[in-house]
């Protein structure tokens, strides 16, 4: 392997950002290199409630309709329910997702596309398959250890990015004229270029429970996937994201069955596990 590669355009970062960004630039006849210190893409659902606005994007990159092959769309995203566990009683439901009466018209007026469910996992893998066919190529289990910005040369700056091959354990330059910084909040990048984040958190506790449903006695009686589930607690607000093909049914049908508890792993403080 070459000491040192170059390339025009550098992204670090393999997420929906650094990916849609490298499928842009790609999209416009620009090359480059994408690396992420992840093996894979997200294997979780994570960042799952699409907007109308983001799927405009993907409708520009032409492919909005592979997207919502893998969505859950319609009445399955028009409430959002608040239960005390996702069997026991539930205390009501919050039109959302521009759903409301008083903002559907409006809403649904400014733009073609809609609101639908589509997790991180499912978004990312487009997005490597489309930008790595336009331009840009995605490298993952390659980590960012350095970033030098040299001299400008003929009034343009260049930068070295030292690199990590999490397989071989071999190190390397990247030299680039332009490098993006999408490697999340905790950004290297931002940390090594002395970037500032003047927003602040907005103090709330959030934390996302991933459940793991199993079919266990018929307990998962219907097939909705990605559903998400909201749970009143006390200081936080847990989202539980179903993987798989099954939600959870009517709490008054699923207490008239017999079934083993369910494992969901860890719980967050304040969330009651079933």
């Amino acid at each position: 392997m070459a000491s040192e590669i170059q390339t025009k355009f550098l992204v670090v970062g393999a997420g929906p950002a650094g990916l849609a960004l490298a499928s842009f630039l790609g999209q416009n006849g620009l090359d480059g290199l994408v690396i992420a210190k992840a093996a894979s893409t997200s294997d979780t659902p994570r960042a799952h409630s699409f907007n109308p606005f983001a799927f405009e994007c993907l409708r520009d990159l032409g492919i909005e309709e592979k997207a919502l092959q893998q969505s859950v769309r319609g009445h399955s995203l028009q409430s959002m329910r608040w239960l005390r566990s996702m069997v026991g009683d539930e205390y009501g439901k919050v039109l959302g997702w521009s759903e409301h009466p008083s903002c559907v018209e409006h809403a649904y007026g400014l733009t073609p596309c809609e609101y639908a469910e589509f997790s991180q996992s499912e978004l990312e893998p487009l997005l490597v398959h489309y930008a790595s066919q336009h331009n840009f190529e995605v490298r993952f289990s390659t980590e960012l250890v350095a970033i030098e910005r040299l001299a400008e040369v003929s009034g343009h700056t260049q930068y070295v990015c030292t690199v990590h091959d999490l397989i071989s354990h071999s190190t390397f330059n990247i030299r680039t004229g332009y490098v993006f910084g999408a490697d999340g909040a905790r950004s290297h990048i931002a940390r090594s270029l002395n970037f500032s984040f003047t927003s602040k958190p907005s103090g709330g506790k959030a934390c996302n429970n991933l459940l793991w449903m199993l079919a266990v006695n018929a307990v998962l009686i219907k097939t909705q996937p990605s559903q998400a589930v909201a749970c009143t607690t006390s200081g936080a607000i847990p989202i539980g994201t179903l993987l798989g093909d099954h939600e959870v049914g009517d709490p008054h049908e699923v207490s008239q069955l017999q079934a083993e508890p369910t494992s969901l792993g860890e719980s967050s403080a304040g969330l009651e596990p079933l």
